[in-house]
């Protein structure tokens, strides 16, 4: 039935979710990890976009800045579900 849809679908729109992204990566060897100290700084390279994830699914390609002195996620590209398919298969093989 309609009704039935129409609140299931409200439902699962006002669901919350925790969105995920990885603003950058470093190399480093264990031992500059165990003689790290307070104040230490880890270069890390960031690329100009990242994909954000929900529950581990990419659904977003983002560029990320400052706004209104947060952090904050521009969305640049929607992504498909045939998108995070072939994403998914080039991480597994």
């Amino acid at each position: 039935d309609k009704r039935w849809t129409r609140l299931m679908t409200q439902q699962i729109q006002s669901a919350e979710v925790e969105i995920v992204t990885d603003l950058g990566t470093s190399r480093v060897t264990l031992g500059d990890i165990l003689n790290m100290q307070v104040g230490d700084v880890i270069p890390f390279a960031i690329p100009e976009t990242v994909t954000a994830k929900v529950d581990n699914v990419p659904v977003m390609d983002c560029s990320y800045g400052i706004l209104n002195g947060q952090y904050a996620l521009r969305v640049e590209k929607l992504l498909t579900m045939s998108q995070n398919e072939s994403t998914q298969g080039e991480q597994h093989g």
